[in-house]
């Protein structure tokens, strides 16, 4: 009778965190816009390399992340420049992260966070508003605590 318990708490509790993270990645999904990999790949096309390629070699180097939804790949726009290029603090923060899980990364960027200061453009306290204050947005990454459930 046990052992029927813990199975069935068990799976009560999958079910809980399933919804909890898809709640998380719709939220996300509303909160910032995305390049599907066809749109970066015509904005980046330049004369050494194919778009893919130079996509390729950033996810490499982690110094942009994508996710995928509906089978496709996105990648949050609020990681380049105006020229759509990856901005260097990108790579310095999923460094320090170490989050293997692109949802929880971009959950990260975006949801409420404790170690931001709110600005006086943003009501709003998190990671992806002050991606011009490195030292801050560096000090909240290595207080990552895993838990991004919106």
């Amino acid at each position: 009778m046990d052992e029927l318990f813990q199975t069935r708490l068990s799976s009560q509790l999958q079910i809980v965190e399933t919804d909890a993270r898809m709640h998380t990645i719709r939220k996300v999904l509303s909160m910032t816009k995305w390049f599907t990999s066809e749109e970066l790949m015509q904005r980046i096309i330049n004369g050494s390399e194919t778009g893919e390629a130079t996509i390729r070699n950033w996810l490499a180097s982690r110094e942009i992340f994508s996710v995928i939804h509906n089978e496709q790949m996105l990648f949050a726009r609020y990681q380049f420049d105006s020229h759509d290029r990856p901005l260097p603090i990108i790579n310095l923060i999923l460094d320090i992260l170490k989050i293997d899980d692109p949802w929880a990364i971009a959950a990260w960027f975006v949801c409420e966070n404790s170690w931001v200061k709110k600005t006086a453009e943003s009501c709003h306290c998190s990671p992806v508003d002050i991606l011009d204050r490195h030292e801050e947005l560096m000090c909240a990454a290595r207080h990552e605590r895993a838990t991004h459930f919106s």
